[in-house]
């Protein structure tokens, strides 16, 4: 699952990661709410979370939410902004 709120970095990360026959993009939300919500129904193994969501709650909040209900799940956290203390954030 890819959550980002920008539709070109969603298309494109999903036009990637479905070009490995192994891997199926199970769904895409542009907000923590709604990926919340997505990954509640749709159970993915892996998200791929942007830490800065554009509205609602962010990616750090989001990933807490989903694994109070899917512990198992991994997060794979990205951002474009080159802060490491950003990503330092999430641990």
């Amino acid at each position: 699952m890819v959550v980002d709120d920008h539709v070109a970095v969603r298309a494109g990360a999903k036009q990637i990661l479905s070009s490995d026959p192994e891997l199926n993009v199970v769904g895409e939300a542009a907000t923590g709410e709604a990926a919340v919500v997505m990954a509640v129904r749709r159970r993915p193994q892996v998200i791929l979370m942007d830490i800065l969501l554009g509205r609602g709650i962010d990616g750090y909040e989001t990933t807490a939410q989903i694994l109070a209900e899917l512990p198992d799940v991994g997060v794979i956290m990205f951002t474009a902004y080159g802060e490491r203390q950003m990503l330092a954030q999430g641990l």
